[in-house]
């Protein structure tokens, strides 16, 4: 009866919350910085501006350079990051038919998307100007505690996501790695660098998600490493539960609250207090049927999940 009375209350706060066709503004490109390395352009780019009408949620950034001031799928020249933001770092690497080639200026494009619902996207915002300049770097190996680690199963497949935060603004990831796999263990090997120009005194996080696809229920551990030296081993738990939203190990009524309070933009513990600005492994946590948006459509998914 508690279960049934929950679901119906979540139901009709989704429902008096308004459904509304969401409208996603176009981002503005406020600075951007790049220099050339071998094979690779690597960018630094901040967008804001844009926002999401329904519930006036978060939105999230992905990022385009061109080697023309125009944008769009059709663009040979166009290469596009994932999406996160509003502060990214790019690396473009370059085909070879443009590798070593003297170039002085690239352009950029931000598209934003609701962070929620990810079918909200905005248009193309208006190109950028990037001059590429050349900025003496050095090899990084962050320490133990710069990392944060998560790692989350939905649909039975597993992702682990790994956060590094930065001082400040003048490191990049040239190389998030590729796991590689030993029975229950993963190792991955990156490459940071850490410009040595001007930078912004900031912590800058750069979050990166590893996917592992289907894994057997038990114990794994992934192993970091950064230029080959080992920084730090997390264990973690693989469960065969259909759903776990607070990874408490149990699928119960506390999952269907959760998920709740994502969907209406609520204020959520789960580790730390988020206010609408999920983190990535939650909002991939929430969207129990894979369908792209974090809705109703879910929340009746993990009800139909609790026995």
């Amino acid at each position: 009866m508690l279960k049934i009375w929950l679901a119906s209350w979540l139901l009709s706060s989704c429902l008096m919350a308004g459904e509304t066709p969401e409208e996603v503004s176009a981002p503005k490109i406020l600075s951007g910085n790049g220099c050339l390395m071998e094979d690779k352009v690597v960018v630094r780019v901040t967008a804001a501006g844009s926002i999401c009408s329904w519930h006036q949620e978060k939105v999230e950034y992905r990022f385009s350079v061109s080697m023309g001031a125009t944008a769009g799928p059709a663009d040979q020249h166009l290469f596009v990051s994932d999406w996160d933001g509003p502060v990214r770092t790019l690396v473009v690497k370059l085909p070879p038919i443009f590798q070593g080639r003297p170039f002085s200026q690239f352009y950029l494009f931000g598209q934003a998307r609701c962070a929620v619902n990810h079918r909200a996207v905005s248009a193309w915002s208006e190109h950028f100007a990037l001059q590429i300049l050349p900025a003496p770097v050095e090899k990084y190996v962050p320490r133990p505690e710069q990392i944060n680690f998560r790692s989350v199963t939905v649909r039975g497949r597993t992702s682990v996501y790994l956060t590094i935060n930065f001082p400040d603004s003048g490191f990049t990831v040239l190389d998030w790695g590729t796991p590689s796999r030993d029975g229950n263990k993963f190792v991955v090997n990156t490459e940071i660098v850490h410009w040595q120009g001007i930078t912004l005194p900031v912590i800058s996080p750069e979050t990166h998600r590893y996917k592992f696809g289907l894994l057997a229920s038990g114990e794994y551990t992934f192993e970091f490493r950064a230029w080959d030296e080992p920084v730090v081993v997390y264990r973690f738990r693989v469960s065969c539960l259909p759903v776990d939203l607070n990874q408490d190990g149990q699928c119960d009524i506390a999952d269907i609250t959760l998920l709740g309070r994502i969907i209406l933009g609520l204020p959520v513990l789960a580790d730390n207090v988020f206010n609408s600005s999920y983190p990535s492994w939650l909002l991939e946590a929430s969207d129990i049927n894979g369908d792209g948006a974090v809705d109703i459509t879910d929340l009746i998914q993990v009800i139909t999940a609790i026995k």
